[in-house]
């Protein structure tokens, strides 16, 4: 008698440990969340540089047209 319930113990277990394993698997991961929101950070960090330097090249533009216009 011990055997079988060693084994339904057994059976429960398994059985136990493949609904945790599904569970696991039907949740959305956290690493993904993570790395969403690494790659968000990331575009708005590299949208960012690149306004900075747009600016700075008008900003140079402006100052090389005002040079000329003033005859330089």
């Amino acid at each position: 008698m011990s055997r079988n319930i060693k084994r339904k113990y057994t059976r429960r277990t398994i059985f136990n440990s493949i609904d945790q394993v599904n569970e696991e698997l039907q949740k959305p991961s956290i690493s993904l969340r993570v790395l969403a929101g690494i790659i968000i950070i990331a575009a708005i960090l590299i949208g960012s540089v690149w306004q900075k330097v747009t600016v700075s090249q008008l900003a140079a533009d402006i100052e090389l047209l005002n040079k000329e216009k003033n005859g330089w």
